[in-house]
């Protein structure tokens, strides 16, 4: 499937992907109302399922890719992804991250240079959501300014193509479990009982940060 326009596919079921392809790098859209976004093995003839711009996805009742056939990408883009189930997506190019979601899986992002988060998303609360887990993996780039959201393990490897370093790179991710109290809202609570109740609700409701490998080059 070729098209030099912006590429829009929404169904009830499955979207199966061999492979799409925007020539002018325009956005990709593909919405699953009860199913998954599948995808085939990639091959020499067929090396990345999706060539375009940016992406947008929603698996609202299922997965994207697996973590035998990631869902695979060409170029650079934003990627906008939710999905009630894991998230698998390897680029052979950069992951700018506005907001990857998985509502009850595993998010797990590969990249040839570098997960970012976009400025785009500076005004939400993070780029990743995950209840099981999040995996990052960039071989020669920087894993920047990634706020994640999860009750899993963190993994994240930058710089480095299994255990051969192939970059000089960084790593900043930071979890964040609940949003900060406001100071509109802490302004309109008039008594100390009611500033306390507020703050043990909110400490209440924070994670620890659980580390698996975090790995990086530079």
């Amino acid at each position: 499937m070729v098209y030099d326009y912006d590429i829009t596919i929404t169904t009830n079921n499955d979207v199966n992907i061999t492979s799409i392809t925007s020539e002018n790098h325009s956005t990709i859209s593909l919405t699953s109302k009860n199913g998954s976004i599948n995808v085939v093995p990639v091959s020499l003839e067929n090396p990345a399922h999706i060539n375009g711009g940016n992406i947008v996805i929603n698996a609202i009742n299922g997965h994207v890719g697996t973590a035998v056939n990631p869902l695979t990408v060409a170029r650079d883009g934003v990627y906008n992804v939710v999905a009630k189930d894991d998230i698998y997506i390897k680029s052979y190019e950069r992951i700018y991250t506005d907001l990857i979601k998985s509502t009850g899986g595993l998010v797990d992002l590969s990249a040839d240079y570098g997960i970012i988060a976009t400025e785009s998303s500076d005004n939400l609360f993070y780029n990743i959501y995950s209840v099981t887990g999040v995996n990052l993996a960039s071989k020669s780039g920087n894993i920047e300014n990634i706020a994640v959201n999860t009750n899993g393990v963190i993994n994240a490897i930058a710089g480095y193509t299994g255990n051969t370093i192939s970059g000089m790179n960084d790593i900043s991710l930071t979890l964040i479990t609940k949003q900060g109290l406001s100071q509109d809202y802490v302004n309109n609570l008039t008594t100390d009982e009611e500033k306390l109740a507020a703050y043990n609700t909110y400490v209440s409701g924070l994670n620890d940060m659980k580390i698996g490998n975090i790995k990086a080059s530079k």
